[in-house]
């Protein structure tokens, strides 16, 4: 019995280890979002209200990349990776070829300590046209050598995601999501250059009772080696409207449901006979609208999609 106890609370410990955490989310409806500062002198386990940073377990990570744990030391060190708060100006990433101190990770998995994405929740029940704005800045610069045998570069970026959950992949926002610090000698940004990017999620973030922001710092290409580029986060700024009175009523009196869900496969069924019609996680439309009280997903790839109807409800469900 002892020896079952032990393996028990072993398999608990382990299961706690191999998830990052994330972030409490801000309830949209009551007003903006917004992020425009980060102290060094922040204490280590620390976060911005709703916001969540998070390391990484590649050397030189994507934008696919998957956090691997959350940031646990403090916001000044300038030794190896690190999260830094800048003050007014926000936070700013920074990777080298080494990995951290492990210390420097907190529920996470594996040995590698690298940065980093900052992550937002969000509540985004009755809201709709979502607009995420933000700022992105060059805080070091280096001389661009584009010939051998001195070549010079480092491709680096910061791309804004987001998902639905906590466990899916993270899907690029539409349109203009990248900060790019330099491609090739004709793009490359000098220090001090700072973007305003804006984009306006999908409408399946819309009436969602989670979907999670991140502004991933990743290498954006193959690139010939030297120091990698330390890139600022700032002026975070998340706007919705607010869905009218009478959509509201709409709902509210026949809200929808859909089963079986997950499905996996055949039809599936709505609660009541409405005009919809169906988009994927990246808001493209999957089917065109009908006016019916069911579905069939056979041809379906396995995902998350959402039915959409012309009553402003959107609903979300998974084909396994």
């Amino acid at each position: 019995m002892k020896k079952l106890i032990l393996l028990a609370s072993f398999s608990i410990a382990l299961l706690q280890c191999f998830a990052q955490t994330s972030p409490a989310p801000f309830n949209l409806y009551n007003g903006n979002y917004t992020f425009s500062a980060w102290d060094s002198t922040s204490a280590a386990l620390t976060y911005p209200n709703n916001m969540m940073f998070h390391t990484l377990g590649d050397q030189s990570p994507t934008e696919n990349s998957v956090a691997n744990g959350d940031w646990a030391c403090t916001y000044d060190t300038l030794n190896s990776c690190w999260v830094r708060g800048k003050g007014i100006e926000g936070v700013a990433f920074k990777n080298i070829g080494s990995s951290q101190i492990p210390a420097c990770m907190i529920n996470g998995s594996g040995t590698s300590v690298y940065v980093g994405d900052a992550t937002v929740a969000l509540n985004t029940l009755n809201c709709t046209n979502i607009t995420v704005s933000w700022i992105a800045r060059m805080l070091n610069s280096f001389n661009f050598v584009n010939s051998p045998p001195n070549q010079v570069s480092r491709f680096y970026g910061i791309a804004c995601q987001y998902r639905l959950d906590t466990i899916s992949a993270f899907i690029n926002l539409p349109g203009d999501y990248l900060f790019i610090c330099n491609s090739d000698s004709a793009t490359y940004k000098v220090f001090g250059t700072t973007d305003t990017l804006t984009s306006i999620l999908p409408d399946t973030c819309n009436n969602q009772a989670l979907v999670e922001v991140r502004w991933i710092y990743h290498q954006t290409a193959q690139n010939a080696g030297g120091p990698r580029p330390i890139l600022g986060l700032d002026d975070i700024n998340i706007t919705r409207d607010i869905v009218t009175a009478n959509a509201s009523k709409i709902n509210n009196n026949k809200p929808l449901n859909l089963y079986p869900n997950p499905n996996c496969g055949g039809k599936i069924n709505l609660s009541k006979t409405t005009t919809f019609m169906v988009v994927d996680m990246l808001g493209q439309t999957v089917s065109k609208s009908i006016f019916a009280k069911e579905f069939e997903t056979d041809n379906l790839s396995k995902g998350i999609y959402f039915i959409k109807t012309t009553e402003g409800e959107i609903v979300k469900f998974i084909k396994q």
